[in-house]
């Protein structure tokens, strides 16, 4: 947040994310993603901002899972609104509406 950079988190990481050319990126989503997420440092209620999809794109996360604690945080709105933002980068979702079955070089 600090650093307004959503990959910087990922940086050290990133080439050999890249290098290894993964059929399936699965990420845990730990927060919702949402255009107007306040920061906060305190309490348990809390969102990230909808740019951190860059980073998730930047690692080639293919699918996110919003299976957690908190992505109820921001309530239905929030899921929505999270999901839309990932299915706008190309990101599969699972952990919400059941399973999601992937068909991978056949």
């Amino acid at each position: 947040l600090n650093r307004n950079d959503p990959i910087w988190p990922y940086k050290n990481v990133l080439s050999r994310i890249r290098e290894l050319k993964p059929d399936i990126t699965f990420a845990n989503l730990e927060t919702p993603l949402l255009h107007d997420c306040l920061p906060t440092t305190e309490g348990m209620v809390f969102c990230g901002s909808d740019r951190n999809v860059a980073g998730l794109k930047a690692i080639n996360v293919t699918v996110a899972s919003l299976a957690n604690n908190h992505a109820g945080n921001h309530a239905v709105n929030g899921v929505t609104e999270t999901i839309t933002h990932l299915h706008e980068n190309g990101i599969d979702v699972t952990g919400v509406h059941g399973p999601l079955i992937k068909n991978i070089r056949g």
